[in-house]
């Protein structure tokens, strides 16, 4: 397990772990690797990061039922280095991961590749780009970062493939 900076307020910094660290640690998660907690399989989790991806590149669609008053209350947590909370639930999955939607975990990293490429390319060519987040609502790319950093970032801790440091 390795112990990785989690400062969501340095660009440089998230934008290392996003194209290199976190792909790297999801290279090396095995199918059969137990999460700390929660319900999702290692596979599951992979899927999940692939969708979540390709919300934030219009590549998937999804609205935002909450209030715009209660989405403006939830939005300053994307700068801060508060942890992702664990077992926090979003309104648009089921309380129990649902069938796989690949045959197997390399076929669920290779499209957890793309779509992080794909949010890649995107953050470099318009940064004034905004899709819908379930729960926040409209993002920036800059938000879309951030979000994607800590949610990813939760999720390797999940699998033993990352930790926090100790002042987080």
């Amino acid at each position: 397990m390795t112990t990785l900076p989690f400062l969501v307020n340095d660009p440089e910094l998230r934008m290392e772990f996003l194209s290199r660290s976190l792909p790297e640690a999801i290279e090396t998660l095995d199918g059969d690797t137990p999460p700390v907690w929660g319900k999702m399989t290692a596979q599951h989790m992979v899927e999940h990061l692939a969708w979540i991806l390709d919300l934030s590149t219009g590549r998937e669609k999804t609205n935002c039922d909450l209030p715009e008053v209660k989405q403006a209350t939830f939005k300053p947590w994307l700068y801060d280095d508060r942890p992702f909370p664990r077992e926090i639930r979003n309104p648009r999955l089921p309380l129990t991961p649902g069938p796989l939607k690949y045959a197997t975990l390399r076929e669920a990293k290779g499209t957890f590749r793309e779509a992080l490429d794909q949010f890649i390319r995107d953050t470099k060519v318009n940064s004034q780009y905004k899709e819908t987040h379930p729960v926040f609502g409209s993002l920036s790319m800059d938000e879309w970062e951030r979000f994607h950093f800590k949610h990813s970032f939760g999720h390797l801790v999940q699998f033993r493939l990352a930790e926090y440091p100790l002042e987080a």
